[in-house]
């Protein structure tokens, strides 16, 4: 048996734009596991926040939208990046207008 003990890793998550708002905070730390993906995590927040985020996380099947703008640290990212702890993850709805 294996008596190893996964330690969750910390992500800091910043809301920017609506987000923001519907999360009603600019950003919290949550606990994921190791190896967690980015789709993972944008799952996570939608299950902790379904009233306020899933419309705009995520789509009708439950993926993430693809005009959803997601950056580990400065860096752009796909859902299936794998986060690593510490790391600060900021999403973002597409801005409209011009």
């Amino acid at each position: 048996m294996n008596f190893e003990r996964q330690v969750p890793m910390n992500i800091t998550v910043h809301y920017l734009a609506q987000l923001k708002q519907a999360a009603g905070m600019p950003s919290e730390v949550i606990d994921v596991p190791e190896g967690c993906s980015v789709h993972a995590l944008l799952k996570q927040l939608m299950e902790r926040r379904a009233h306020t985020l899933r419309a705009l996380v995520c789509d009708s099947a439950g993926l993430p939208h693809p005009a959803l703008l997601v950056f580990v640290g400065d860096d752009q990212v796909e859902p299936n990046q794998v986060l690593r702890d510490g790391d600060h993850v900021t999403v973002l709805t597409p801005m409209a207008g011009g």
